[in-house]
């Protein structure tokens, strides 16, 4: 894992220029909130759900939860000191949100979350993670759930080599459809160039993720949507 205080999202600047410039142009991400909300509608009915938005960012998925359900118990998470304060400034208006600044590392190293969580979600975040990693987080993630709690995962994922050439052009193509304007094509190249950074990203296939997944105790697991190299998977405790 590498030290979250030596990466960009340690920099305040790259985490504002993130959420501002470059987070827009992330391939179907409306399509993706709308996933988050069917799902948490479905499966969790009855309100005042305990929920851990894990990498929260700027709290805009836990903002559509909170729109869901108002008494829904919102527990963010993020490593980075922009991104907490952008997402307590999101969600200043609702009372049942609570903000921890912690790296994936402090996180697990600490023991620093509670338990009895019904839905943990994690959106652009676990794929800097290598596989051994990854599989202690979805332990981690299991002991803090409920029994029959949910684990839903928004995230790139890495594809074989002769189609990511393709899936790099149609999210190329998404953003000139749907974020035409200057400069767009120029960040989106960006974004592009920092996802082929093997050193940051340590992208794992979808139907390793859900075998880790299995390995670590969920069940049922499976994925909900995949467009490119982007994918929602998830399983239930």
């Amino acid at each position: 894992m590498n030290d979250f205080s030596t990466t960009d999202w340690a920099d305040d600047d790259f985490s504002r220029a993130f959420r501002e410039r470059f987070e827009p142009l992330i391939l179907d991400r409306t399509r993706h909130i709308n996933i988050v909300r069917s799902f948490y509608r479905y499966y969790l009915k009855g309100g005042g759900r305990r929920v851990l938005d894990l990498g929260c960012g700027d709290g805009a998925i836990s903002e559509e939860i909170l729109k869901v359900d108002p008494s829904a118990r919102v527990f963010l998470v993020d490593g980075s000191g922009d991104m907490i304060g952008a997402a307590r400034e999101r969600l200043r208006g609702f009372a049942e949100a609570t903000f921890l600044r912690a790296s994936f590392q402090e996180l697990m190293a600490e023991d620093m979350l509670p338990r009895g969580f019904d839905f943990v979600l994690s959106s652009l975040a676990i794929h800097h993670l290598d596989r051994g990693e990854k599989e202690e987080l979805f332990r981690y993630i299991l002991g803090r759930l409920n029994k029959g709690g949910l684990f839903l995962i928004i995230d790139v994922v890495l594809t074989d080599p002769f189609f990511e050439e393709w899936y790099l052009e149609l999210w190329r193509e998404f953003v000139r459809e749907n974020s035409p304007g200057p400069g767009n094509e120029r960040d989106l190249e960006f974004i592009i160039s920092r996802h082929r950074d093997r050193k940051t990203n340590k992208l794992d296939t979808i139907e390793e993720q859900l075998h880790m997944l299995a390995r670590a105790g969920f069940s049922p697991v499976d994925c909900f949507y995949r467009f490119g190299v982007f994918a929602v998977f998830g399983a239930r405790r």
